[in-house]
């Protein structure tokens, strides 16, 4: 199987995946390349003028339809029936191809419209969506072979907007991070260990110090005061106990594997790195970008959003860690070599 897997530079999650896909292809035996929706058709130019447009849009706040993704793709959908028909043509000419794995919304629309132009009736298009628990209208194309999405929650949304059941497939949450993580697990026999980088400074440690909660706390990016402070109050504890970590941290996943509770802010990556390793993730803000994440994590029993309120705090950490279940985090599928089998049955 020769397959082209082709992303549009608007995020590294796309990119990344679409690397990862290509990846696990090769290793099976495939062909497969990756590719830059613009760059493949010789329209840069026309993602430099988009992006002109979103900058200006946001910087003088216009509230109009005019510069939304929607618009952009209607454009686009336009230009490429008019210009890039000759460019995909060449380039199926000169880089046979018998799938396009399509990883963004654009990516779909624009190969299964230029598919019907060139009546490339043999080559097959699936599209994987990036967000998992939720999609927006433009990811609807019923003139893709498969629209693979990893959850039942994502799968019944598609539908509801309008993608036809048949093509849906669930398929496994493909995490790049999930490839250079080092598994380092720390040593000792507290019931729960919880993770938390200084930095984000929404956590009362003291207070919870004070209230001795049954854990181990590993901390990292902590300053030399307040390690001082930290060490004298733990002393007075029967059972909680501090470990700190090196400040300087290259990849902060890497330290996901030591704890069984990561808190932190309401990060799309680190809450997917989190869910892949089995590890309650405890946000200390929520983002309306990410509700779709946090309310899936939020309804499984997955972690839970900190109150603000010290005491309350205490007490939402100490009730999860007494109901603490690994088991609960079996409905998520992070089986990416399956994939791979779900492509071989495409073409």
């Amino acid at each position: 199987m020769k397959a082209i897997c082709i992303y549009v530079d608007r995020g590294e999650e796309y990119k990344a995946t679409a690397k990862l896909i290509c990846n696990m292809l090769n290793k099976a035996g495939h062909q497969a390349v990756v590719e830059e929706l613009f760059d493949y058709l010789d329209i840069k130019w026309l993602d430099t003028y988009f992006s002109f447009i979103r900058k200006l849009i946001n910087k003088f706040r216009i509230n109009t339809l005019f510069g939304s993704s929607s618009w952009e793709l209607d454009r686009l959908i336009k230009f490429a029936n008019k210009h890039c028909t000759l460019a995909f043509q060449s380039n199926l000419e000169e880089e046979p191809a018998d799938l396009f794995i399509c990883i963004h919304p654009y990516t779909s629309h624009l190969i299964t419209e230029l598919r019907k132009n060139t009546r490339k009736d043999n080559l097959s298009v699936c599209y994987y969506e990036t967000r998992f628990f939720s999609i927006s209208k433009n990811t609807v194309n019923n003139d893709v072979d498969k629209f693979f999405i990893s959850t039942e929650q994502g799968a019944e949304e598609a539908t509801l907007i309008g993608q036809n059941e048949s093509s849906i497939a669930l398929s496994p949450i493909l995490l790049p991070e999930a490839k250079d993580l080092v598994i380092d697990n720390v040593e000792g026999n507290h019931k729960v260990r919880i993770l938390y980088d200084m930095r984000d400074d929404k956590v009362n440690l003291s207070k919870l110090i004070k209230k001795d909660i049954n854990a181990e706390f590993i901390l990292f990016n902590v300053n030399q005061d307040k390690i001082k402070k930290l060490k004298a109050d733990a002393l007075k504890c029967k059972h909680l106990k501090i470990t700190f970590l090196s400040k300087n941290i290259e990849n902060k996943y890497n330290l996901f594997p030591k704890a069984d509770i990561i808190i932190g802010p309401s990060d799309r990556r680190a809450m997917l790195v989190a869910l892949y390793l089995k590890k309650a993730y405890f946000l200390t803000e929520k983002k309306k970008k990410n509700n779709d994440i946090t309310d899936f994590i939020i309804e499984n029993n997955l972690g839970l959003i900190l109150p603000s309120n010290n005491d309350k705090q205490f007490e939402e950490i100490n009730n999860y860690i007494n109901r603490f279940n690994k088991s609960s985090f079996d409905i998520l599928n992070f089986n990416a070599q399956s994939f791979i089998s779900q492509l071989e049955g495409i073409c």
